[in-house]
């Protein structure tokens, strides 16, 4: 076989390739791969995208086709030079798809892996979260309980306290009132004993003078004639004597004691001078008798001096002259000084620090 016999073969040989593999789409405007039953069948039936056949001429039938002019429109002739880059180019598409698809198949096979395996990751930690969360549940359930129950007793705890406060708050608020009112009460009767010793403080009561004498002469000679016996450097200065009488003033006959002859004088100056006097003397008699002359105060004041009475005693027996100031006060001599209490704890302190006093009050005290 000759070599043009066999430039000829491959010429038809290269010639049926190109009609087997590529057409022109008018379209697309690219040469696509049709096959040529397919392009032949729809070419006639006028169906579908034309595809315009590729043909390998020499370069005189290439000039021919050239001149044909619009008739030929429907082929594409090229030469061997141009058409074998083309073909080579189409080769190796031809072997790269299949290679492309393959690995796209490999990629997407392995991207639906990984998201299988990712949904199973999440579900599986899900799962181990819910167990975990059970297990808590069941570990820490009870100690939950026993915390709310503790928490309904605080509660009740609690209630129960707020309402022994607000008990006592009404409790405190009502000894704050009655506090009050006796502090009140108090006030009232120190003031009214204070107005009544104000209008007791020029007058004196003798103690101890019997009833029969009231018969022979008037209280205020008896006065008159007690102050002639014990207190004669007193005649000369003239004290005046308002009124003098027995008190109470009803006769009691089952009353012991005689009763008290209260005497009025024109001043309390004049009272004191007697009170004085009589303290000095230290003891006052009538017709030989003795009796006691003490100031007139109110019951009040006179109660309250009653819880020295005592105490008095004992420091007159021991020398401290002892002496009841007004309205309630104790008042001694100690070591050259004068000592004053209000109150008898007042004199328990004092005399804590004096082992002599202290013996000698303690059994009264």
């Amino acid at each position: 076989m000759t070599s043009q016999t066999k430039k000829k073969r491959t010429f038809h040989g290269l010639k049926e390739l190109a009609f087997s593999y590529l057409a022109w789409d008018s379209k697309k405007k690219k040469l696509v791969k049709c096959p040529e039953e397919g392009a032949a069948a729809k070419t006639s039936q006028g169906i579908g995208t034309p595809c315009l056949t590729l043909y390998l001429a020499s370069p005189s039938e290439s000039l021919k086709a050239g001149r044909d002019g619009p008739k030929s429109r429907s082929r594409t002739n090229l030469s061997a030079s141009q058409v074998a880059p083309l073909l080579m180019n189409m080769e190796k598409e031809r072997y790269k798809t299949p290679q492309t698809e393959e690995l796209t198949a490999k990629e997407t096979d392995l991207i639906h892996e990984t998201e299988e395996n990712f949904r199973k990751s999440v579900i599986s930690m899900i799962v181990q979260m819910q167990r975990e969360v059970e297990n808590f549940k069941n570990l820490y359930f009870s100690d939950v309980v026993n915390m709310k129950s503790s928490m309904d007793d605080l509660n009740s705890l609690a209630g129960m306290i707020e309402a022994r406060l607000n008990e006592q708050e009404d409790a405190l608020e009502g000894l704050t009132k009655e506090n009050t009112q006796l502090a009140k009460e108090m006030v009232d009767k120190e003031r009214l004993r204070e107005r009544e010793d104000r209008l007791r403080s020029s007058n004196i009561r003798v103690i101890g003078i019997p009833e029969k004498e009231n018969r022979e002469n008037g209280a205020e000679d008896i006065i008159k004639e007690i102050i002639e016996e014990n207190f004669p450097e007193l005649e000369d200065q003239r004290l005046e004597i308002v009124s003098a009488h027995r008190i109470p003033s009803a006769v009691d006959e089952h009353r012991v004691t005689p009763r008290h002859i209260l005497v009025k004088f024109w001043s309390a100056a004049d009272k004191q001078k007697i009170l004085k006097a009589s303290r000095a003397k230290k003891e006052i008699t009538y017709r030989g008798s003795k009796i006691r002359m003490t100031a007139d105060l109110s019951p009040g004041t006179i109660d309250a001096r009653s819880q020295w009475s005592g105490i008095i005693k004992i420091l007159q027996e021991e020398g401290f002259q002892p002496r009841i100031l007004y309205p309630a006060k104790l008042a001694f001599d100690f070591k050259g000084k004068t000592k004053i209490f209000f109150e008898i704890e007042e004199l328990k302190k004092f005399i804590s620090d004096i082992p002599f006093l202290k013996e000698l009050l303690n059994d009264i005290l």
